[in-house]
């Protein structure tokens, strides 16, 4: 048999609750030429009970069951190494893909061979599948590559994305156990070209026991660091068992200096504006004309649309 275009791939931990939702909503799109890849990592729910299920009822399905729990970061790295598309597709175990998102995905990457991810526009929905707001993504590669200094500008779950050009970009980096994506696009935007799609395809669920709800502050804090190696030229030097804080107070002080301000855009960037003040070190005149600046501008975009 041909190898499939796309590879979808997904990681799930205990994820009984959405699961079903998640799966079908990719089973059900207007493009049909695809495998899905889930990772079972370690689940003690029903997890295992579903994924099995839908396997016998779809051979599209291919499951791959971590006997202990690595994360997402390597789970994902596991889904890509056996993956047989052209096309990687990220797929979220709490999240929807709307019908058409594969389909316009991909004619969107087949027609435009200088970009080498695309996402979508996405709607935030609650435990309850009821739509809270729309996250605010920019569309177009001009806007991305100054918002990429800033922060994401993806989501996620969204993105589809050229195996070649993830492979050329060095993939997830698995030290990321948080902020993996966000340092994976910094790295691919240096390659190819990104964008979102203007149209809605994608529901994101935000809940409390979510991962980046529970983790945030580090979750920011290792994002920092990816745009500090990013901004800065720096080639960080880091394990599986690395800890943030203990990285950032080894660097020379000029060097923690340059990372506090990229974790202050980060802050910038979700509308943070007291924890962006409280990183920010604003030494001259230009520096506090900007932070000043960047405060109104933050104000009105929250007042008008929100952050996600």
């Amino acid at each position: 048999m041909k190898n499939p275009t796309v590879s979808v791939i997904m990681s799930v931990y205990n994820g009984e609750k959405y699961l079903r939702q998640a799966i079908e909503s990719i089973l059900n799109q207007t493009f049909s030429d695809f495998e899905f890849i889930i990772v079972d990592d370690g689940s003690t729910d029903k997890t295992p009970e579903i994924l099995k299920d839908y396997a016998k009822k779809d051979l599209r399905l291919k499951i791959v069951k971590n006997r202990k729990r690595i994360g997402l970061t390597k789970s994902l790295n596991e889904a890509i190494k056996q993956a047989k598309g052209k096309y990687i597709a990220r797929q979220d175990a709490d999240d929807i893909s709307l019908p058409e998102r594969l389909e316009k995905q991909i004619t969107f990457l087949e027609k435009n061979p200088s970009y080498g991810a695309v996402g979508t526009s996405a709607a935030i929905i609650d435990k309850n599948g009821r739509i809270i707001k729309k996250a605010m993504v920019p569309k177009s590669w001009l806007v991305i590559k100054q918002i990429l200094k800033f922060g994401n500008c993806f989501v996620h779950g969204s993105m589809m994305f050229k195996k070649q050009d993830y492979i050329k970009a060095g993939g997830y980096r698995t030290p990321f156990a948080l902020a993996q994506d966000f340092d994976l696009w910094l790295r691919m935007s240096k390659i190819k070209k990104m964008k979102n799609l203007r149209e809605c395809l994608y529901l994101w669920r935000k809940t409390e026991s979510g991962l980046s709800a529970i983790k945030t502050d580090i979750q920011f804090k290792i994002g920092a660091l990816a745009l500090y190696e990013h901004k800065y030229h720096k080639s960080l030097k880091l394990n599986d068992r690395f800890k943030v804080d203990d990285y950032i107070s080894k660097l020379e002080v000029d060097e923690r200096r340059k990372y506090y301000k990229c974790l202050a855009n980060l802050y910038l960037r979700h509308g943070n504006i007291k924890m962006a003040e409280k990183y920010y070190s604003a030494q001259n005149l230009s520096d506090k004309i900007f932070l000043h600046m960047m405060k109104l501008i933050i104000k009105a975009v929250k007042l008008r649309r929100g952050y996600y």
